[in-house]
């Protein structure tokens, strides 16, 4: 499937061909009428099948659209035993178990590695649970490095302007402010305020 971002200007879009058809019919017999005087040619009516056949008759021509890009659709697989996982070890982080949490989220990314692969929003939000649990536990820099894996890993599955992606920048630069590390943490909230 195929996307297509045109230029923002006032189109007029209506589903109804006979309606459309009807209006350039009209249109074509009042040019023809003022132009009647210079030249008398045969007005062919359109149909709606002339309409829908002739791409010039779209919206918007080929100079408004600014770009092309897939739409991908995938199926999102929910397996029982990570949605249980999961729940466990968010009970676990309320009841402030941390070693607990920390076990059942590596538990929960690991089972969804073998079913569906890297490359999955679970998968994400497994990763960014535990950067939570070691910024929690004070191990920043291993904090640091899951946190960005898990927002490589948003920005291809959602796109680079996602406000989840967002979010993830703006935890990340909290943990660099952590660190001390001000510079990196001011270009990371920067670009999560960039995104918004």
């Amino acid at each position: 499937m195929i996307g297509v971002q045109v230029k923002a200007q006032n189109y007029h879009l209506n589903n109804n061909t006979k309606q459309i058809a009807n209006y350039l019919n009209e249109e074509a017999q009042k040019s023809a009428q003022t132009n009647s005087k210079k030249k008398s040619a045969a007005i062919v009516p359109l149909t709606e099948n002339d309409y829908l056949a002739d791409y010039k008759y779209l919206p918007f021509r080929a100079s408004d659209i600014v770009k092309i890009y897939p739409v991908l659709k995938r199926l999102e697989f929910k397996n029982q035993d990570v949605k249980n996982l999961m729940a466990q070890a968010n009970q676990a982080i309320k009841e402030q178990q941390m070693d607990k949490a920390f076990e059942l989220y590596s538990q929960a990314n690991n089972l969804l590695l073998q079913i569906s692969g890297p490359m999955s929003e679970e998968v994400a939000t497994c990763i960014t649970q535990i950067a939570s649990i070691q910024f929690k536990f004070g191990d920043f820099l291993q904090a640091i490095e899951l946190q960005t894996r898990a927002i490589v890993l948003l920005e291809r599955l959602l796109g680079l302007d996602h406000p989840q992606v967002a979010y993830q920048y703006s935890t990340l630069a909290m943990y660099y402010h952590s660190c001390g590390y001000f510079q990196m943490s001011f270009t990371y909230m920067f670009r999560s305020l960039n995104i918004l």
